[in-house]
């Protein structure tokens, strides 16, 4: 897993990795985990998560910031198959972001439609939204809560189930578009 960046109320930060005897995306998810309780353990106010394969803008941190959010997020497209045109056509402007269609329904409450570039792009959104984890700041009532990643693949992503219980917590959940990531292919 990348680094994660947890940074205090007056902004020094360290930079954390961690690693788990678990592989793959269960592993992933155990080592975030860790990195939030390890965020509440030594009383940080902020967690930054950032993928090793996305790329933040330089002014992302400070722009997540800006938000005063619970949860605030960039957002990114998916991995493009640059051998393949068709693919890179078709997806090139879909994001791995969007918002949950009907989340009080009992039956699917993760069900989501994902948003193109020019949906988000330089909007500040709030309302059952979602992104992918890549580029993710959770404060200290994150830290401090029992929210945690649950990793659950036969029902829905590791991101979205965080991110729909945060928002039935009533947590401040934001998709900020002002922070477009480049999501680096495989």
């Amino acid at each position: 897993m990348g680094a994660i960046l947890a940074a205090t109320k007056a902004l020094n930060y360290d930079i954390w990795e961690t690693e788990t005897e678990v592989n793959g995306l269960a592993g992933a998810v155990e080592a975030t985990n860790m990195i939030l309780d390890r965020g509440r353990d030594e009383g940080y106010s902020y967690v930054w998560i950032v993928e090793a394969d996305v790329i933040v803008p330089k002014d992302a941190l400070q722009t997540l910031l800006s938000d005063g959010a619970d949860v605030a997020f960039g957002y990114y497209s998916y991995h493009l198959d640059r051998d393949n045109p068709s693919i890179m056509e078709a997806y090139e402007n879909l994001m791995i972001a969007g918002r949950f269609i009907d989340p009080t329904n009992k039956m699917d409450p993760y069900h989501a439609l994902n948003f193109y570039r020019w949906e988000v792009e330089d909007h500040v959104m709030e309302g059952w939204v979602f992104a992918g984890i890549g580029c993710c700041l959770l404060n200290e009532r994150i830290l401090d809560s029992d929210l945690r990643f649950v990793y659950i693949p036969s029902k829905v992503g590791h991101d979205l189930a965080f991110y729909h219980e945060a928002q039935r917590r009533g947590l401040r959940v934001v998709l900020d578009g002002r922070v477009l990531c480049e999501h680096l292919g495989d």
